[in-house]
């Protein structure tokens, strides 16, 4: 309303002036050539102007109504019979006028017209017909309005010859694809409007066989956060929709652009492509926020690390939780909160690695929770941490780092050892004991960690008064023998008990009843395999199994082979990640060590078949295998039961024994009989 008293106010006076240009007057039929000037006469509408007019004038080329009071374009303004008034004319001058409406069909006689300038007035929305069929119109200037509403259909229709479109200074919150319709746009300006996304109510779908020219000029807009469908909607069968944004044309700068997580791929994308050095302003594009971006480069100077986004929802009570996208990481830190426990829900983690830091917290027990095969870095020093569950680790598949220092742990369970390498763990500062049960397995375990790792010389008490470095521990030391007499008594009872067991299970379990006498008698009821007399080999067995999974590598390393070979009777393996020679040609080692060996153990595992090399071995053992004796199959996970019911794995396997290490009680109590009774006599 102040700005309508304002103009009335200015014409008023204007009227008021005791001269007017020659240039200028109020009465059309006194006007001469191709230009009719009606400025500023006070017109409180078109057809008030035209009614003045005389036909000598109807046929002008430039018709200036800025500056009057009109308010309206009705559909009567340029119409009389069949031609209508100012049939010839090319330019439509109404700036500075208080115009809000304008009906669908008021223009449809101008159809030579090729410039419009609606500036500086009030209107709120264009209709989708009000430039119907002006295929010579050059420029539409529509800026210094109140326009929120605009048609999907207002610059899409005909409109071959348009070059400029001017909408700044307006009130659109969004963004069409209105740019891209007509070939020839130039220029396209929705500057200054309050524009926060882009959308696609046109179903508009990006298309290179024509080329934009047109620059889009987004400045000074309230753009904030960015989202990738922006971009995606426009090309939703475009896996990489980026490489089709330096074509758009967009000058994004001054927005308030919200620097966080959502702008990683964007910004990912551009950093490191030659789009970088394009002939854009994109590296213009700046931050606004948060305060330790504001003002950088999003293209040049933003750190990818940097661009995260703070998550609330399902973050554990005052925690601050994080969406990592450079780390492909969720980070959630909750030291020095007072929890009591680790939180019983995370939020939703695409990304499926997560580091939790609850340093300095009430934590007396660790105990397994359901997001725990996500965690990739667990931390929980200084919380009085006394028991750790022995189902804690479970699932941990993933896990890369683990601090558990500074508490009151006095031992650890004994599965640690198969998640993570000992200089990755973080156990200084508690209060261990010496057992003998720690004597076997935890001072190896030390011991594969680097010389200059200072955790090595980790410490324990004995009897609450001598101090021994763990990593030196052995069963003697601490006296982890029995007596003879109760060895004698328990022996003679075992075997009593084995002999009464071999004489019931003779018939019922005949092979495990083989391997028993062979266990305790070495006596084997039935000849070996042929290739055992033909061969003479280096190696018992070649060992082949998936060495990029670490538990496998590690029960394969420090238990399987480590227990065969130093137990009598001391069998010698070729295990290929231990043996192989360095820069020996992996597929000849194979070829060569399969072949100095009397057997081949094959460990299934789930990933077994995926992995190149395995198959590659496999197939080597099955050219190899002189009679059913020669290859040996274990299965190491229960999901391998899914591969070997499929072909080939299904023919391999038929008609031999396949062994697990602990899938089923049965299997797992003769495991090692049953090996042994499989490997070469010795």
């Amino acid at each position: 309303m102040a700005m309508i008293l304002f103009r009335s106010l200015y014409i008023a006076l204007t009227l008021l002036l005791p001269s007017i240009s020659a240039t200028n007057t109020c009465d059309i039929c006194q006007a001469s050539g191709n230009v009719v000037d009606l400025s500023n006469c006070g017109f409180h509408s078109i057809s008030e102007a035209i009614n003045k007019s005389c036909d000598a004038a109807r046929s002008a080329k430039v018709l200036n109504l800025n500056g009057n009071l009109i308010s309206n374009i009705t559909s009567e303004d340029f119409k009389k019979d069949n031609t209508g008034y100012f049939w010839q004319l090319a330019e439509l001058h109404l700036r500075d006028n208080i115009i809000t409406h304008i009906a669908g069909d008021a223009l449809w006689t101008l159809r030579l017209l090729m410039v419009l300038d609606l500036s500086h007035n009030n209107l709120t929305h264009l209709e989708d017909d009000i430039l119907r069929e002006k295929s010579l119109l050059r420029t539409a200037n529509f800026s210094w309005n109140r326009i929120s509403f605009i048609g999907t259909n207002v610059f899409t229709s005909g409109h071959n010859a348009l070059r400029e479109v001017n909408l700044a200074h307006n009130e659109l919150v969004s963004i069409e694809p209105w740019a891209y319709i007509p070939p020839a746009l130039t220029k396209f300006d929705v500057s200054n409007n309050a524009i926060v996304n882009f959308t696609n109510r046109m179903n508009w779908t990006y298309n290179l066989r024509e080329p934009y020219h047109a620059t889009v000029d987004l400045r000074f807009n309230q753009l904030r956060h960015w989202d990738d469908q922006y971009l995606h909607q426009y090309n939703p069968t475009q896996p990489d929709f980026y490489v089709d944004f330096v074509t758009y044309n967009f000058d994004l700068r001054e927005n308030p652009w919200f620097c966080d997580c959502n702008l990683y791929k964007f910004t990912f994308k551009y950093q490191s492509s030659f789009f970088k050095h394009a002939d854009t302003n994109l590296i213009e594009m700046k931050c606004d926020s948060p305060p330790n971006l504001h003002g950088k480069s999003v293209v040049e100077d933003v750190d990818l690390s940097d661009l995260v986004c703070n998550v609330t929802t399902d973050c554990p009570v005052d925690c601050l939780c994080q969406d990592i996208p450079a780390e492909q990481m969720f980070h959630v830190n909750c030291n020095n909160k007072g929890h009591r426990s680790l939180p019983s829900k995370m939020p939703n983690n695409t990304y499926r690695r997560l580091k939790l830091e609850m340093n300095n917290n009430q934590i007396k027990t660790l105990t397994h929770q359901d997001y725990t095969s996500d965690l990739i870095d667990l931390s929980l020093s200084g919380n009085g941490l006394e028991n750790v569950n022995s189902q804690a680790f479970n699932g941990m598949t993933i896990l890369k780092h683990i601090n558990l220092e500074n508490n009151k742990l006095k031992s650890i369970p004994k599965n640690i050892q198969y998640l993570i390498p000992f200089e990755n763990t973080e156990l200084s500062k508690n209060s261990f004991e010496c057992t003998c049960d720690m004597s076997e397995w935890m001072p190896e375990w030390i011991s594969f960690a680097p010389v200059d790792n200072p955790n090595r010389d980790l410490q324990c008490t004995y009897n609450d008064e001598k101090v021994y470095k763990i990593r030196e521990v052995t069963g003697g030391l601490l006296n982890c023998t029995y007596s003879v007499a109760i060895g004698l008594t328990i022996g003679f009872a075992v075997l009593l008990a084995l002999v009464i067991v071999a004489v019931i299970w003779a018939k019922r379990c005949p092979y495990e009843t083989k391997v028993i006498l062979y266990r305790f008698f070495r006596y084997h009821p039935w000849d070996k395999y042929r290739v055992d007399d033909e061969l003479t080999a280096e190696y018992d067995a070649y060992v082949s199994f998936d060495d990029t999974n670490i538990h496998i590598r590690q029960w394969v390393l420090r238990k399987f082979a480590k227990r065969l070979e130093e137990e009598k009777p001391c069998y010698k393996f070729f295990v290929p990640v231990r043996n192989q020679l360095p820069g020996e040609d992996k597929a000849d080692s194979i070829i060569n060590n399969m072949e100095k060996s009397k057997r081949v153990i094959i460990i299934l595992s789930d990933k077994y078949d995926e992995n190149e090399w395995c198959k590659f071995e496999c197939q080597r053992a099955e050219i190899l295998d002189l009679n059913n004796g020669r290859i040996i199959f274990i299965k190491y996970h229960p999901e391998a039961d899914e591969m070997i019911e499929s072909e080939p794995w299904k023919s391999r396997v038929k008609g031999r024994k396949v062994f697990s290490p602990g899938e089923k009680k049965s299997e797992r109590r003769w495991f090692w009989g049953k090996i042994k009774y499989e490997l070469p006599v010795r």
